[in-house]
Parts: structure tokens; sequence; C-alpha cells
């Protein structure tokens, strides 16, 4: 038997007099675990060198290739491959081809999506947990989710996930970098004492000194929590915030609550002289989810008991709907109680409102008398303390679940067995308070919960780009439609529910608080502290025109540009953003990505292109070109206005190409034709006088879906503008477009 340290006050000295009394009358003795057997694996021998995996020769790409995040075959049968920038699509494809050599890319190239993580992190991050996770009992696989550029941990019960976190967290694996799904697996039976969420009534608890039973849920004074007897804390009569897990101890994992009632002894009125008296040996617990992150909230199955064939504590079949209160029990009337010892165990009151002389577990009097309790005639063990007593009937409720009449908590009883002594509800109430235990009491409401899950307080996270993951959870005993909210101090609003996607604006720390409402406007919140890192310049960059090109005056040409800022969202900046200027000072200003420059006066001159993020941080590029007489002649000079380079189509939307092609000679008429590169296909031609704008004719537009072959998810194909002149000369334009075809 385990003792403890006694405090210098009455009330400890009666707590260190009261553990002497657990097993006899509080019935907490240690738990009864039955051993696993387990086979003894003889290994002939190993490999000095273990073979190359899958994983290993995506680490060589990404080596080869630092953005790669992993690739997978779509849903349409095409190799997808996650990059952290884009642009990186040549090298990527180009480094699958060495590692796993040309059969394994498909004839049409690759499919790039935009990655978070690198591959690379991603295999350090799984071969630094994998060999700890998967020792955590319930833990079913670990693995690299390639199609999702995440890891992925297997689990057949969301209870084990806090442990799998906690473990992820000791390696440092980014929780946002993970997910954590629940698994089929061969079940295990569950019983009394075993770990059951959501918590009822009639469960083991572990308060640290011995095993109890958790009796009912319960909101006292607004507080949700539970009921389990007084000589079930640290210290009986005192309030010392007892903490309690469900089924046992283990870290914050099973961390269900903590004591905030716990009423005095008495020693005058009904007490007798030179005693200690209870009315009730009851002690009310708040749901708690601890004071960190890894703990877990309590759900609880409010207004339940747990139910198992009798005298038996596995597996739990189905559980009782509490339907109301009995404040005293009548002798003769029959009533079961649930306890993690012996489970349901049933049989008649034999005696009630009896006082009673407690002994310790010597036979020597304890000094202790609990007035007015209640005898049933049924079996209970050391460990059922705490049980619910209750009477129930085979009438069903809502739900099709038996209904169960509430009278008390089972305390102590004989050393021999064969009988239980309880306390009363009308007892229980006169000393913990009005107690709202099922959903057929009067309204009393209690506040939910909230907790914030990820990401971990402290964290730093990124500013802007595609945002992080919050996500968050709130439990309440008797509302189901939660309203959840998430703020900052700095940000204000960032959204609702238990997930959201945010993407930081500005830089610092930040207080996130998660608000948890129920219907009634009871609430609670969680909050963390992030520290958003420092805003990162955009980089610019002009693609078109190039350095040194040569333009002609009075022409209409295309310019084109690209950005990436790791801070904004979709970590491009807004087109607006992207302005054009030149250093003659008669040339005008632009703004976009592909703006159109006309120029009307000759010479050299700079082309610089600034973009501006959303916080006023800036990067530019330039380039030189000249601006020259067009030739006295040659061919005819060609533009495409529409579609655009890079633009992407809707292969059944009609599309107007248009362009426009100026003779240098002056000669009319110039004659068009526009062809489909990939097919060699003629998409329309004519003629027109030099000079004026070419389009296909509005009653021959052009489908994209009627001249080009489908192609799961899409593909790129070339469109080139023709121009012949009276001379025979020709000029050409081309442009490379995407055609988005569904998916397969």
């Amino acid at each position: 038997m385990k003792t403890k340290t006694m405090k210098a006050n009455p009330r400890a000295l009666l707590g260190a007099l009261m553990l002497s009394l657990c097993v006899l009358l509080g019935l907490t003795g240690p738990g009864r675990f039955h051993p696993v057997a387990q086979a003894a694996l003889a290994q002939a021998g190993a490999p000095e060198q273990p073979p190359p995996t899958l994983d290993d020769r995506l680490a060589e790409v990404a080596r080869r290739v630092p953005a790669f995040g992993g690739m997978y075959i779509g849903e349409n049968r095409a190799l997808h491959v996650y990059l952290l920038d884009t642009t990186q699509r040549a090298a990527a494809e180009a480094a699958i081809i060495e590692v796993f050599g040309r059969p394994r890319l498909p004839e049409g190239g690759i499919e790039v999506e935009q990655g978070q993580y690198s591959f690379l992190a991603l295999k350090a991050w799984h071969d630094r947990h994998r060999l700890t996770t998967l020792t955590i009992p319930g833990v079913v696989t670990t693995s690299i989710r390639e199609s999702k550029n995440r890891l992925q941990i297997g689990v057949d019960s969301a209870s084990v996930m806090p442990a799998v976190e906690r473990a992820l967290a000791q390696f440092g694996v980014p929780r946002q970098a993970v997910d954590i799904v629940e698994t089929p697996r061969v079940e295990f039976l569950q019983g009394l004492q075993d770990t059951q969420r959501p918590v009822l009534g009639g469960l083991q608890i572990d308060f640290g000194l011995g095993l109890c039973t958790t009796s009912f849920l319960a909101a006292r004074a607004g507080a949700a929590g539970f009921v389990t007897c007084s000589h079930c804390t640290a210290t009986r009569g005192v309030v010392d915030g007892t903490v309690y897990h469900q089924a046992v101890k283990n870290g914050v994992a099973n961390r269900i609550g903590a004591e905030i009632a716990d009423p005095p002894f008495i020693v005058n009125g009904p007490c007798p002289g030179g005693r200690l008296c209870r009315f009730s040996d009851t002690a009310f617990a708040r749901r708690s989810h601890g004071l960190n992150q890894a703990t877990p909230l309590m759900a609880g199955d409010f207004g339940h008991i747990a139910t198992t064939p009798y005298n038996s504590v596995s597996p739990i079949l189905t559980k009782f709907r509490i339907f109301d209160e009995v404040a005293f029990p009548l002798e003769g009337e029959t009533l079961a109680k649930e306890g993690r010892t012996t489970g349901m165990t049933e049989g008649q009151v034999s005696d009630t409102c009896t006082d009673i002389n407690v002994s310790d577990k010597n036979g020597n009097d304890s000094g202790i008398t609990m007035l007015c309790q209640n005898r049933v005639q049924a079996n209970s063990m050391p460990g059922d303390s705490g049980s619910p007593v209750f009477r129930w009937e085979s009438s069903a409720l809502q739900g099709g679940l038996p209904s169960a009449h509430l009278y008390g908590t089972l305390w102590g009883g004989t050393k021999a067995g064969g009988e239980f002594d309880f306390s009363s509800m009308g007892l229980i109430e006169s000393e913990l308070g009005a107690l709202r235990t099922s959903i057929f009491d009067a309204p009393a409401n209690s506040a939910p919960e909230a907790r914030i899950i990820t990401p971990l307080t402290n964290s730093n996270v990124g500013l802007g780009g595609f945002g992080i993951q919050l996500q968050g959870e709130g439990v309440d005993y008797e509302d189901a439609n939660l309203t959840l909210k998430w703020t900052s101090d700095k940000e204000g609003a960032l959204g609702g529910g238990t997930s959201i996607f945010h993407a930081f604006t500005i830089p610092g720390t930040q207080l996130i608080t998660l608000t948890v409402t129920d219907s009634n406007g009871a609430f609670d919140v969680d909050t963390i502290t992030l520290k958003v890192g420092a805003n990162t310049p955009p980089t610019v960059k002009i693609i078109t025109p190039t350095p040194g090109q040569t333009l002609y005056k009075g022409f209409q040409y295309f310019f084109d540009s690209s950005s990436f800022d790791p801070n904004e969202v979709g970590f491009s900046l807004d087109k607006n953003a992207m302005k054009w200027t030149s250093s003659n000072p008669g040339d005008p200003s632009h703004t976009g990505y592909q703006p159109s420059f006309t120029f009307s006066t000759l010479g050299q001159r700079t082309i610089k292109l600034t973009g501006t993020d959303s916080l006023g941080a800036m990067g530019t590029d330039s380039v030189v070109i000249n601006v020259v007489n067009p030739p006295a002649s040659g061919p005819p000079v060609v533009t495409i206005s529409n579609p655009l380079n890079n633009n992407y189509l809707d292969p059944y939307k009609v599309v107007n190409l248009q362009g426009t092609a100026v003779d240098p000679d002056g000669k009319n008429p110039v004659s068009y034709k526009w062809v489909l590169q990939n097919s060699n296909i003629t998409l329309g031609q004519g003629t027109v006088v030099n000079g004026q704008q070419i389009f296909q004719l509005i009653s021959t537009p052009w489908k994209p879906s009627t001249n080009t072959i489908f192609h799961c998810g899409g593909y790129t194909v070339r469109i080139y503008l023709y121009a012949t002149d009276a001379d025979g000369m020709t000029g050409s334009a081309f442009v490379d477009v995407y055609l988005g075809y569904p998916p397969c």
C-alpha cells in the first residue's frame, strides 16, 4: 500500500488516516491486469545492408532537385510531382528519369503540384519518429503519403492520437506535416478497466494512489465534471486538486479531470462525540484538459452509465441512459451498480439510512462515522469505489437504450464481499450542491471547453504563403451544436470551425484565441502564442523582352513576367502589384503580368519591373532594349494578343484567336493562317488589310475540343500565327496555352 507525506494541518493528518481505510471501505486496491503472452522471435540473420526502398529513391531525386516533394500517379494516370518551386519542372523531370528510368515517366511528361514540404524533410522526419511511434499501442501504420506531400500515421482509435503527438513533438516533427487517421484493424473487446472515450459512469479511474470508478457525469454550479468517492482523492475531505486519469495514468494522455469539491468532515451536530462524520463519501472533479496542448479534451457521454454482463468487466455491451434521480432508496428495492472490478452486480437493499462506524483495513475503529448510508446485498470488491448505484428497467427511451434511475454512489463493503454500502443522491447533493446528471434534469447549463490542437504554442510560422492550418476542438455535455471562432490580437477574426487555413499578414508575435460557444451563450477560450516570421521581399522576373532585344517603333508587343513571394497567398504577387516603367520619359507605364507596349520614340531604354508585396517590400528586374524604325522591307511583324502565352483555356469553351500583322513594305493584302502545331491543323485563315487586327471569324469560332485529343488532366499546346505579305515573305509568332481537360 502506498503512503503519502502528511501536511502540517489537521485535514492532512486526517487524509493520511483515511488512506489506511481505502482497501476496506474505499476499495481502491491496485487493478488486476492479465499479462499478455509474447512469443520470442528468433532471428536467423539479417543482411549487412538493407535493400533500397522507394523512399530511398525518392530521396535521391530530392537530393538532385531539393524542391522535389514527392510524386504519385493520379486518378488521370499522369505522374503528379510536388515541387516547392514549380519552376523546377524540367529539372525534376530529368532527375526522375535519371533515378527511375525513362519508362517510369508517362509519355505526356509530368504534372506539377505546389508542394509544402521537401521530400528530404519528410523522410528525415519519418525516419526520426517511426521506430518509436510504431511501438505505441494502437498505432497501425506510419508512412510518407506521397499523394498528400505529408506524413501519415494510422491509429485504431482517436484515443491513441495524444501519445502519437507527444512522440512527434519529442522528435521535432511538425504536427501540421502529419495526418493522423483512424485505420481499421482487429479490435480488442473494451471493458471497464480499459480507456474509454467518451467517458461515462462506471469506468475505472486512476488518481495516483489507487484505482476507483467514475460514478456519473454531472454539471455542478456551471462546471462540467464527474462524481467519485472522497476517499478516491489524495486527501479526503480536502480540496487539493487531485488529478484523475481514465483508465490509468499515462502522462497527460488520459487525464480527464481535477478535484474541485470535497466537503470537510463534520464534528458536531448529528456526528457522535469524538468522531468525524460525513453524509456522503463523494467528491466532484471538474472536467479538465490540463495545462498544455498535449492533453486532450475529455469527451463525456453525459447522462449515461456503462453496462456489462453480470459480474463481468468486459466487454461493454451497451449503456444505460439516466432518466432521473431518486433521493433515497427503500428497503427491499432491487438496485444495481457498475464498477471497475466486479462489473455489474445487482441485489436488494437490506438497510437504509444506517450510521456506520467505519473500520480500517485491520478491523480497528477508524474514528469515522458515515451517517445515513445504505446497504445492498450484491457483490463488490476493491476498486469498485465510486460505482454508480441505480435501478434499471428494460423499457427503452429514445435511442433504444434502457433507462436507469440514479440512486447514489458506492463507497464501501465488507471484507468478505457480498454486499456494498452507498451514499444516496439526496445526501450527495446536500454536501456537493445541486447536480445535473441527465438531459432530463432542469436545464442548468454547463460551459463548453475549448482546446487548440495545432499549431503548438510558441511555434514559428511563416508570413503569408499558403498559410497554416489551425486545428481545435470543443466539448460540451449538453450541446452538440457548438460554435468555434478563431481570432488574432493583431489580425482580428480569422474564421470559424474546427479547422481553418490562414495566411498571416502581420509579422511578429500574435495571440491566437479559439472561442467555443454553446447554444445558451456559455463559452470557453483557449489561447496560444505564435511567432510570425519577418516579411521577405518578393522576387520578380522579366521573361520578355529579353536583354538587348530590338523592337520596332509603332508596333504592339506583349511583355511577360513572373513573381515569387513566400509571404503572399499563392506565393505570387497580385497583378496590380506589378509595375512596368521605362527610362525614356515618353514611354507609358503599365501594370500587370503581360502588359501591351507600343513605343513611339526611337533609341535605347531600360525597362524596369517593380513588384510590391502587401507589406510594401519590393523586388525589381530590368532589361535594356533598343527601339528602331522598322526595315524598309521584310516579312510582316506578327503579334498574338489573344490568348497570351501560358494562358489556361477551357477546351469546351469558344476562344477568339486575335493578333496583328504589319508589313514594313506597306503592301496589301496580307494573308494569315492560325495553326495548331501539335497536330498541324489549320484553325483558320484569310486575308486582311495591312495592319488590321487578325481574328478568327465569329461564324467559325475555335473550340479547342474540336481539334484536340482528350488527355486526362489536360496538356499544353502551341498555337502559331503565320502572316505572308504580297512579296511572299512570311512572319510568325506563337503562344503556348494549357488545355484544361478534366482528370480521369
